[in-house]
């Protein structure tokens, strides 16, 4: 069988059509309701308000680590038939697509048999490509995720708020109403990393209201803070977080442009 950029064009029209099913679960998902539960620290008695938002959907990081299967193997794949390109044998369980954070590690796969039978000139080019040789890091994003999902865990999303209307209640009444533009709110965060001592008198006082520091500790637990917000997904727990903002389809569309627009066009004249 000649080599050619088939089966590595296949790979990639399957990560673009696991792309646009992403993009679709996260359309669904726009909008969401923002809460803020006021907490208190039972050890230093301090109280805070923590943010509260809608989970993402439960099928996303497997859908996610669909399309980073297919990013990663069409790199494999190409690999695969520049070797066979050259007439040669490619070797099982060895030959891939390093991705390497430093030159060190990158001469260590070579080590390994990764590129047996790749011609020097393209071997130059995957060396191009590699996080270290320059300022993208587009690739070492993707093999953080991949190798995440493959050897650990599913890849972890968060929903993140942004352009919200809260309504502040107590009791039945409405005290204030707010828009919070353009600040984004990470769930389960401690909103504006603010806290307040619930044991100390003087936080009475500086309240500006005659009542018991019992009553002010009860008054702030009871408060309500909740409204509507729009709502975007990033990645949550993760080492790769060079391309900003960390929202999901913005990093995967990344990716895939990358690889598809820039990473395989340029080993066409190897198979010409």
């Amino acid at each position: 069988m000649k080599a050619s950029l088939d089966t590595v064009r296949l790979k990639l029209d399957r990560a673009e059509e696991h792309l646009n099913a992403i993009a679709a679960v996260l359309d669904k998902f726009s909008i969401g309701r923002c809460e803020f539960i006021p907490e208190e620290d039972e050890e230093t008695h301090l109280g805070f308000q923590r943010v509260h938002l809608p989970k993402p959907p439960a099928q996303l990081p497997l859908m996610i680590a669909d399309f980073l299967y297919n990013i990663r193997s069409a790199l494999d794949h190409l690999v695969w038939q520049l070797v066979l390109a050259q007439n040669s044998v490619p070797q099982k369980g060895k030959t891939a697509f390093p991705i390497c954070d430093n030159r060190e590690n990158f001469e260590t796969q070579r080590k390994r048999h990764r590129l047996d039978g790749v011609p020097d000139r393209a071997v130059v080019l995957i060396e191009s490509f590699q996080p270290y040789a320059g300022r993208d890091q587009t690739l070492r994003t993707l093999s953080s995720l991949h190798e995440r999902d493959k050897h650990q865990t599913l890849n972890l999303t968060t929903a993140v708020a942004s352009d919200t209307f809260i309504n502040w209640t107590s009791g039945n009444s409405t005290y204030l109403q707010t828009f919070l533009g353009g600040e984004e709110l990470r769930d389960g965060e401690i909103f504006g990393g603010i806290s307040i001592p619930l044991d100390d008198p003087e936080i009475v006082a500086m309240s500006g209201r005659q009542e018991s520091l019992a009553s002010f500790r009860e008054r702030f637990l009871n408060a309500k803070a909740q409204g509507e917000a729009a709502i975007f997904v990033a990645f949550g727990d993760t080492e790769a977080e060079e391309l900003e903002p960390f929202r999901v389809e913005r990093v995967l569309q990344a990716i895939l442009e990358r690889v598809r627009d820039q990473i395989i066009p340029s080993f066409g004249p190897f198979f010409a």
